[in-house]
């Protein structure tokens, strides 16, 4: 009886010691599958809500400002005042960008700067800059639109085709190359029109 009992009290053990790292592994991977996507959810709502926080974004950022910038005057779109506010404003931030890298060179090494790159005592300036940056961009894409529109407006006003031809490139979606005036075989260019000719016009 003892006997007995002290075989199943074994088994019982060896079964509990066989168990245990299938167990240890089931719970490493839920911990790892949980780390995963902790960092994937962080990187998507920093993107989405903060997408400027270092250095490097806040270098970006400008460069991506300065594309728009140019582009804008290689089109020619910005004049006037329009164009001294706008300048002026890119200066601004320009300033605001390098006083940020110049105070952030001065700091002393860091745990977040070294591991993460980021300043902790310069985030809320980069995130107000970059929200800054981003409206003169879309303010920049505003008037290039506007200008663009202005132009395809203008060469359309000056292309009148008639009324038959517009419904033709209605219907066709094909302009209507314009035809030359029939003329009479035996007609020589000073004679007058044939009747019949005359009749079907």
């Amino acid at each position: 009886m003892l006997k007995f009992a002290k075989d199943d009290t074994t088994e019982l053990g060896m079964s509990a010691i066989s168990q245990a790292p299938s167990q240890t592994r089931t719970g490493l991977v839920v911990i790892a599958l949980v780390i995963v996507t902790g960092l994937l959810l962080y990187h998507y709502l920093r993107r989405l809500y903060y997408p400027c926080l270092t250095l490097s974004e806040l270098d970006n950022a400008q460069k991506s400002l300065k594309e728009v910038f140019d582009a804008a005057n290689s089109a020619l779109c910005l004049h006037g005042r329009e164009s001294e506010d706008i300048t002026h404003a890119k200066l601004c931030l320009d300033g605001r960008a390098s006083d940020i890298r110049f105070d952030g060179l001065q700091r002393p090494p860091s745990f977040c700067n070294t591991r993460l790159g980021i300043e902790i005592e310069l985030i809320p300036r980069i995130v107000e800059w970059h929200a800054d940056a981003e409206r003169l961009k879309k303010d920049i894409k505003i008037i290039v639109e506007r200008i663009t529109r202005h132009r395809i407006n203008s060469q359309l006003s000056e292309i009148t085709p008639t009324t038959a031809d517009a419904q033709i490139v209605a219907n066709t979606g094909r302009e209507v190359a314009p035809q030359a005036p029939l003329r009479h075989r035996n007609r020589r260019p000073g004679d007058p029109m044939p009747e019949a000719a005359v009749g079907t016009n």
